[in-house]
Protein backbone atom coordinates (compact mmCIF):
# COMPACT_ATOMS: atom_id res chain seq x y z
CA UNK A 1 0.00 0.00 0.00
CA UNK A 2 2.63 2.24 0.99
CA UNK A 3 4.13 1.67 -2.47
CA UNK A 4 1.56 2.60 -4.24
CA UNK A 5 1.01 5.30 -2.52
CA UNK A 6 4.42 6.72 -3.20
CA UNK A 7 4.26 5.84 -6.99
CA UNK A 8 0.74 8.19 -7.18
CA UNK A 9 3.25 11.00 -5.62
CA UNK A 10 5.84 10.43 -7.93
CA UNK A 11 3.35 10.89 -11.07
CA UNK A 12 1.73 13.67 -9.78
CA UNK A 13 5.15 15.57 -9.09
CA UNK A 14 6.53 14.46 -12.26
CA UNK A 15 2.82 15.91 -14.01
CA UNK A 16 3.72 18.90 -12.23
CA UNK A 17 7.51 19.10 -13.29
CA UNK A 18 6.04 18.90 -16.90
CA UNK A 19 3.22 21.28 -16.62
CA UNK A 20 5.48 23.87 -15.33
CA UNK A 21 8.74 23.33 -17.49
CA UNK A 22 7.04 23.32 -20.83
CA UNK A 23 9.15 19.98 -21.42
CA UNK A 24 7.91 18.23 -23.80
CA UNK A 25 6.36 14.43 -23.38
CA UNK A 26 9.14 12.67 -25.85
CA UNK A 27 11.89 14.50 -23.86
CA UNK A 28 10.11 13.02 -20.28
CA UNK A 29 10.57 9.83 -21.51
CA UNK A 30 14.03 10.33 -22.24
CA UNK A 31 14.29 11.71 -18.28
CA UNK A 32 12.43 8.86 -16.94
CA UNK A 33 14.74 6.43 -19.09
CA UNK A 34 18.08 8.59 -17.71
CA UNK A 35 16.80 8.15 -14.13
CA UNK A 36 16.22 4.74 -14.52
CA UNK A 37 19.42 3.91 -16.46
CA UNK A 38 21.15 6.02 -13.28
CA UNK A 39 19.06 4.01 -10.46
CA UNK A 40 20.28 0.84 -12.28
CA UNK A 41 24.19 1.85 -12.34
CA UNK A 42 23.58 2.97 -8.69
CA UNK A 43 22.25 -0.71 -7.83
CA UNK A 44 25.55 -2.18 -9.42
CA UNK A 45 27.36 0.14 -7.40
CA UNK A 46 25.66 -0.53 -4.36
CA UNK A 47 26.38 -4.45 -5.21
CA UNK A 48 29.68 -3.87 -6.14
CA UNK A 49 30.37 -2.53 -3.19
CA UNK A 50 28.52 -5.44 -0.87
CA UNK A 51 30.83 -8.16 -3.02
CA UNK A 52 33.84 -5.89 -2.56
CA UNK A 53 33.27 -5.84 1.52
CA UNK A 54 32.29 -9.68 1.24
CA UNK A 55 35.59 -10.59 -0.24
CA UNK A 56 37.87 -8.69 1.70
CA UNK A 57 35.69 -9.85 4.80
CA UNK A 58 36.72 -13.33 3.24
CA UNK A 59 40.12 -12.44 2.53
CA UNK A 60 40.91 -10.93 5.99
CA UNK A 61 39.42 -14.47 7.83
CA UNK A 62 41.24 -16.21 5.61
CA UNK A 63 44.38 -14.39 6.18
CA UNK A 64 44.09 -15.27 10.16
CA UNK A 65 43.24 -18.40 9.44
CA UNK A 66 46.91 -18.68 7.85
CA UNK A 67 48.57 -17.04 10.28
CA UNK A 68 46.77 -19.25 13.25
CA UNK A 69 48.12 -22.36 11.38
CA UNK A 70 51.34 -21.22 11.32
CA UNK A 71 51.46 -20.52 14.69
CA UNK A 72 50.50 -23.70 15.52
CA UNK A 73 53.02 -25.46 13.04
CA UNK A 74 55.51 -23.37 14.60
CA UNK A 75 54.52 -24.13 17.79
CA UNK A 76 54.75 -27.73 17.20
CA UNK A 77 58.16 -27.50 15.39
CA UNK A 78 59.35 -25.37 18.48
CA UNK A 79 58.25 -28.42 21.36
CA UNK A 80 59.38 -31.01 19.41
CA UNK A 81 62.56 -29.64 18.95
CA UNK A 82 63.25 -29.13 22.86
CA UNK A 83 61.46 -32.03 23.54
CA UNK A 84 64.11 -34.21 21.31
CA UNK A 85 66.97 -31.84 23.23
CA UNK A 86 65.60 -32.08 25.91
CA UNK A 87 65.16 -36.23 26.27
CA UNK A 88 69.14 -36.36 24.60
CA UNK A 89 70.01 -34.24 27.81
CA UNK A 90 68.82 -36.62 30.09
CA UNK A 91 70.05 -39.30 28.63
CA UNK A 92 73.47 -38.07 29.38
CA UNK A 93 72.37 -36.75 32.89
CA UNK A 94 72.89 -33.54 31.68
CA UNK A 95 70.16 -32.09 34.07
CA UNK A 96 70.84 -28.26 33.25
CA UNK A 97 69.96 -28.52 29.93
CA UNK A 98 67.19 -31.07 30.78
CA UNK A 99 65.21 -28.24 32.74
CA UNK A 100 66.01 -25.25 30.32
CA UNK A 101 64.65 -27.46 26.86
CA UNK A 102 61.71 -29.17 28.71
CA UNK A 103 61.05 -25.40 30.32
CA UNK A 104 60.64 -24.24 26.80
CA UNK A 105 58.24 -26.91 25.97
CA UNK A 106 55.78 -26.29 28.59
CA UNK A 107 55.80 -22.70 27.89
CA UNK A 108 53.53 -23.77 24.89
CA UNK A 109 52.64 -27.48 26.31
CA UNK A 110 51.40 -26.94 30.26
CA UNK A 111 50.20 -30.41 30.51
CA UNK A 112 53.19 -31.90 29.02
CA UNK A 113 53.49 -35.36 30.72
CA UNK A 114 56.74 -36.24 29.47
CA UNK A 115 58.51 -32.76 30.28
CA UNK A 116 56.60 -32.74 33.38
CA UNK A 117 58.45 -36.14 34.44
CA UNK A 118 62.19 -35.33 32.62
CA UNK A 119 62.32 -31.93 34.23
CA UNK A 120 60.74 -33.10 37.83
CA UNK A 121 63.31 -35.91 37.65
CA UNK A 122 66.12 -33.40 36.51
CA UNK A 123 65.53 -31.30 39.64
CA UNK A 124 65.59 -34.21 42.25
CA UNK A 125 68.83 -35.07 40.78
CA UNK A 126 70.11 -31.43 41.60
CA UNK A 127 68.64 -31.72 44.55
CA UNK A 128 66.12 -28.94 44.13
CA UNK A 129 63.22 -31.30 45.66
CA UNK A 130 60.46 -28.62 45.79
CA UNK A 131 60.03 -28.21 42.27
CA UNK A 132 60.64 -31.77 42.12
CA UNK A 133 57.59 -32.07 43.96
CA UNK A 134 55.50 -29.43 42.06
CA UNK A 135 56.01 -30.87 38.64
CA UNK A 136 55.62 -34.41 40.02
CA UNK A 137 52.39 -33.17 41.40
CA UNK A 138 51.06 -31.78 37.99
CA UNK A 139 51.88 -34.57 36.53
CA UNK A 140 49.58 -36.99 39.02
CA UNK A 141 46.93 -34.58 38.68
CA UNK A 142 47.09 -35.28 34.74
CA UNK A 143 47.89 -38.88 35.34
CA UNK A 144 46.68 -40.34 38.68
CA UNK A 145 48.18 -44.20 38.00
CA UNK A 146 51.54 -43.37 36.58
CA UNK A 147 53.22 -45.30 39.44
CA UNK A 148 56.47 -43.99 38.69
CA UNK A 149 55.89 -39.97 38.79
CA UNK A 150 54.17 -41.17 42.37
CA UNK A 151 57.14 -42.96 43.41
CA UNK A 152 59.47 -40.10 42.75
CA UNK A 153 57.38 -37.88 44.13
CA UNK A 154 57.87 -40.08 47.55
CA UNK A 155 61.31 -40.02 47.03
CA UNK A 156 61.63 -36.13 46.85
CA UNK A 157 59.38 -36.54 50.48
CA UNK A 158 61.45 -38.36 51.88
CA UNK A 159 64.60 -36.54 51.05
CA UNK A 160 63.31 -33.05 52.54
CA UNK A 161 62.42 -35.97 55.45
CA UNK A 162 58.36 -35.51 55.09
CA UNK A 163 58.39 -39.09 55.83
CA UNK A 164 54.39 -39.43 56.52
CA UNK A 165 54.29 -37.70 52.34
CA UNK A 166 56.79 -40.07 51.09
CA UNK A 167 54.64 -43.47 52.89
CA UNK A 168 51.39 -41.97 51.72
CA UNK A 169 52.68 -41.67 48.01
CA UNK A 170 54.91 -45.15 48.23
CA UNK A 171 51.26 -46.73 49.27
CA UNK A 172 49.59 -45.35 46.74
CA UNK A 173 51.99 -46.27 44.12
CA UNK A 174 52.06 -50.10 45.57
CA UNK A 175 48.15 -50.17 45.22
CA UNK A 176 48.94 -49.52 41.38
CA UNK A 177 51.72 -51.77 40.99
CA UNK A 178 51.91 -54.97 43.76
CA UNK A 179 54.88 -56.60 42.99
CA UNK A 180 57.92 -53.56 42.07
CA UNK A 181 60.36 -54.56 44.96
CA UNK A 182 61.51 -51.23 44.53
CA UNK A 183 58.20 -49.48 45.63
CA UNK A 184 58.51 -51.62 48.93
CA UNK A 185 62.11 -51.27 49.88
CA UNK A 186 61.16 -47.24 49.97
CA UNK A 187 58.48 -47.82 52.00
CA UNK A 188 61.13 -49.83 54.22
CA UNK A 189 63.72 -47.55 53.97
CA UNK A 190 61.03 -44.72 55.26
CA UNK A 191 59.92 -46.46 58.17
CA UNK A 192 63.42 -47.14 58.63
CA UNK A 193 64.20 -42.89 59.16
CA UNK A 194 61.59 -42.92 61.60
CA UNK A 195 62.53 -45.43 63.51
CA UNK A 196 59.52 -47.83 63.09
CA UNK A 197 61.79 -51.19 62.92
CA UNK A 198 58.91 -53.14 62.86
CA UNK A 199 57.32 -51.95 59.82
CA UNK A 200 61.09 -51.48 58.26
CA UNK A 201 61.99 -55.09 58.79
CA UNK A 202 58.13 -56.18 57.07
CA UNK A 203 58.58 -53.97 54.14
CA UNK A 204 62.60 -55.45 53.42
CA UNK A 205 61.32 -59.24 54.05
CA UNK A 206 58.75 -58.26 51.13
CA UNK A 207 61.48 -55.69 49.00
CA UNK A 208 63.58 -59.04 48.89
CA UNK A 209 60.95 -61.44 48.41
CA UNK A 210 60.45 -59.13 45.20
CA UNK A 211 63.95 -59.32 43.80
CA UNK A 212 65.63 -56.90 46.12
CA UNK A 213 69.03 -58.83 46.88
CA UNK A 214 70.01 -58.47 49.83
CA UNK A 215 67.61 -55.84 51.30
CA UNK A 216 66.48 -57.08 54.27
CA UNK A 217 69.98 -56.73 55.61
CA UNK A 218 71.05 -53.86 54.46
CA UNK A 219 67.85 -52.16 56.89
CA UNK A 220 68.90 -54.08 59.25
CA UNK A 221 72.15 -53.24 59.44
CA UNK A 222 70.86 -49.41 59.11
CA UNK A 223 68.43 -49.84 62.06
CA UNK A 224 70.89 -50.71 64.17
CA UNK A 225 73.03 -47.54 63.73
Amino acid sequence: MKKIIANKKHLCIRALFILFTNITFAENIELIKLEEENRKAREMLRKMYIAYDERNRKEAEEKKRIAENYTSIDDITHTSHHLLRGLKAAEYNDHYYTIRHMTEVLWIRRNSKEALFYRGSAYSAQQNYRRAINDFTKLISLDPNNAEAITLRGNAFMAIKNYAGAIKDFNRAKAIKPKDPNIYASIALSYAFIGNKTQALKYAEIAERLGKTNFYKQIKKRLKK
